[in-house]
């Protein structure tokens, strides 16, 4: 055999065996996600789960802007929409990735409001120093504890 056959069949047994070992060379990424965002719920936990996981894994989260979010196993999101991540096995060469949406409770918190009289003309309403009924001070505007209510 010539250099030129031995050197070609080298090279064409090389090409299958990387090719065998790339179509089975892939991770299994899943994203975990702990509830939906919501007024009382301001994030939420991402973990990326990885298998098979052999080495050293490199991870990467992009977002809903599409820029990177950060570089590791888990993520906290305080924005809803898509969120994507991709891991690498710097051992094997392997990667895999995954893409989830966090979803938002649009809900708007329930209001009750009431009117508050100023009382009579004489000083017996409810809001004179000679009631005996507890009275509340009203304030302006709509709002709970934390957020405007629109």
């Amino acid at each position: 055999m010539n250099m030129k056959k031995i050197f070609f069949l080298f090279f064409l047994l090389s090409s299958i065996l990387a090719f065998r070992a790339s179509a089975q060379c892939q991770l299994d990424v899943n994203i975990q996600q702990t509830g939906i965002l919501s007024c009382t719920n301001a994030s939420v936990d991402l973990t990326a789960n990885v298998s098979p996981a052999t080495g050293d894994l490199h991870y990467e989260w992009y977002g809903p802007n599409g820029g990177v979010v950060l570089y590791t196993a888990s993520i906290t999101a305080s924005q809803p929409g898509f969120y994507t991540v991709y891991v690498s096995d710097s051992l094997t060469g392997c990667w895999g990735g995954d893409t989830i949406q966090v979803l938002s409770d649009g809900t708007i918190p329930v209001v009750t409001v009431g009117v508050i009289s100023n009382g009579g003309c004489d000083g017996t309403g409810p809001s004179s120093p000679n009631s005996q009924r507890p009275h509340a001070t009203p304030t302006f505007g709509l709002m709970d504890s934390q957020h405007p209510i629109l």
